[in-house]
């Protein structure tokens, strides 16, 4: 903030803020979804049961990603009708940008809550935060030097996004560096890829859906619809594997 102030109009600041709010709002709920995994982690790796803490790591992370991929599409296609939704009036395409951004840095972020919270469990506090927030620093000198060659504002995102990818990578180091049990290719594939693949189709369908709406609010339900469906089913058909496709089954039909 102090230095989009620094370097640019007043107007990129205040699109920042308001970007930030959108922050706060998936933090929160990153949050949430994490409440009742968090003791049965801290418990498990407690009571040495590391099979079964590696099964807890995979599918919290798996629950994490997929849901806020589900809320996160139709926010991100249809980011300029729900700002001046919000706002009530025309916003610059700055804010659309920073809004869009900004979703995509927490959704990275929040992946690193259930490695924070086995090494909490564990007390290697020092050896996990030191290297990860060290290189989350470098956040504020790299941008220092793009705006002082003369990049424009947006890359404030870009290196935020570049440098939790990094930092990231690093967590999963040192996650497999204490604990041997849990694989970072396992994770890759089973966790990251399904991802990402399911991501770039949902999101792809959306927004092509909706271009073919004739009203702003019509393109937003077929985007929200067409979205949210083909992240369901990707999700259960290719995100799960058959024994969790088995318990949100069973968990489904009790419910009912």
């Amino acid at each position: 903030s102090i230095l989009l102030n620094h370097f640019f109009r007043p107007l990129s600041n205040a699109a920042y803020g308001i970007a930030h709010q959108s922050n706060i709002a998936c933090t929160s709920l990153t949050n949430n979804i994490l409440i009742p995994f968090r003791p049965a982690l801290i418990k498990a790796y407690a009571s040495n049961r590391f099979d079964y803490l590696n099964t807890l790591f995979n599918i919290s992370s798996k629950l994490l990603l997929y849901l806020l991929i589900l809320i996160s599409i139709p926010i991100i296609i249809e980011m300029k009708s729900i700002l001046q939704l919000w706002l009530g009036f025309d916003i610059s395409q700055d804010t659309i940008d920073f809004a869009r951004l900004i979703i995509i840095y927490v959704i990275i972020m929040a992946m690193a809550n259930p490695i924070t919270i086995i090494f909490h469990a564990s007390g290697q506090l020092m050896h996990y935060h030191l290297p990860t927030e060290t290189i989350a620093m470098l956040c504020l000198p790299l941008s220092w030097i793009l705006f002082k060659i003369g990049f424009p504002s947006i890359f404030v995102f870009y290196t935020m996004i570049a440098v939790s990818l990094i930092a990231h990578c690093v967590r999963l180091i040192c996650l497999h560096r204490y604990y041997k049990f849990i694989s970072i290719r396992h994770y890759l594939i089973r966790v990251v890829l399904p991802g990402i693949l399911l991501a770039a189709i949902a999101s792809t369908a959306a927004a092509i859906a909706g271009q073919h709406a004739s009203y702003p609010l019509q393109r937003f339900f077929v985007v929200v619809i067409t979205s949210s469906a083909l992240v369901i089913l990707l999700t259960y058909f290719f995100g799960l594997n058959f024994s969790e496709r088995a318990a949100l089954r069973k968990f489904i039909l009790s419910k009912i």
